[in-house]
């Protein structure tokens, strides 16, 4: 599977597969031999069970292949940012500057500054107790 119009594709002909026996059915039990044996009533279902237990699996299959696609992705585009975990913070601080400074003195980086940093973001709800974690990408 290449893409997502893939499993479009595949989405949109399991619809058309699965109106299809189930208008079949329907001009079954509507037709002239009303009188349907259990054994018949029993085949149906077992077929329309099949049919859905894989469709289920075909979709659940596509989904985790996509799943792991986006994940592909967004690893690609985190190996531009630094995690910084532990990085005490207080109310009133100013976050750049405060990264800043822990990687000029944690890391040894000289001349880092706020402006060098292009992004600077809390990940972690910040309450009194417990250290942040920032997400940084350098300019």
């Amino acid at each position: 599977m290449e893409n997502i119009f893939e499993v479009l594709k595949t989405q949109v002909s399991l619809e058309k597969t699965l109106n299809q026996r189930l208008d079949e059915f329907e001009a079954r039990l509507e037709g002239p031999s009303k009188d349907l044996s259990l054994k018949d009533l029993s085949s149906d279902y077992i077929n329309f069970k099949n049919f859905v237990y894989s469709t289920f699996t075909l979709l659940r299959q596509q989904i985790n292949h996509l799943i792991v696609n986006v994940d592909a992705i967004e690893s690609r585009h985190r190996k531009k940012f630094l995690l910084l975990g532990g990085v005490v913070e207080n109310t009133n601080e100013n976050v750049r500057e405060l990264v800043a400074s822990v990687i000029t003195k944690n890391l040894g980086i000289k001349n880092c500054s706020g402006q060098s940093l292009q992004v600077c973001h809390n990940l972690q709800y910040v309450l009194a107790q417990y250290l942040m974690a920032a997400l940084v990408r350098f300019s």
